[in-house]
C-alpha cells in the first residue's frame, strides 16, 4: 500500500486529501467505494502515481465498459458513409483507442493506496 509505504495513517491521508474521512479511505482501500475524479487527482498529487496504478480493478472495470462501447460505435460507423470526413475522423479515434486498449499490458502490482 502506497499510504503505508509513506507511514501515513488513514486519518492523515484523509486530512491531506481534504473533504474525506478515515472511513472513506478504508472503504477505498478495501474496494468498497469508487474514488471520485477529484480524489483520483488529489492522490496523484500526493503520491505522484497515475490513478490507474492506484485503483487497477476500478480502472479495468471502466476500461472494459468503454471498450465495449468503442466496439459498438465502431460497428455503427462501419454501416455509415465511408466517404464522410466526420465519419472517418471518428473511426480513426475509435481505432486508436481500441488499439491502445488491446495492446495495453497488465500494469505492475504496486497499485493500491
Amino acid at each position: 500500500m502506497v499510504r503505508k509505504r509513506w507511514a501515513l495513517t488513514q486519518r492523515e491521508l484523509a486530512a491531506l486529501l481534504g473533504a474525506t474521512t478515515r472511513e472513506h479511505i478504508s472503504r477505498l482501500e478495501n474496494c468498497r467505494a469508487h474514488p471520485s475524479a477529484a480524489l483520483l487527482l488529489s492522490l496523484e498529487v500526493v503520491f505522484g502515481k497515475a490513478p490507474h496504478t492506484l485503483f487497477p480493478e476500478f480502472y479495468d472495470e471502466i476500461e472494459d465498459r468503454v471498450v465495449r462501447n468503442l466496439y459498438r460505435m465502431q460497428q455503427e460507423l462501419e454501416r455509415g458513409d465511408a466517404d464522410d470526413v466526420r465519419q472517418r475522423t471518428k473511426h480513426q479515434l475509435l481505432a486508436e483507442a481500441l488499439s491502445r486498449a488491446v495492446l495495453r499490458t497488465k500494469r505492475p502490482t504496486d497499485y493500491d493506496l
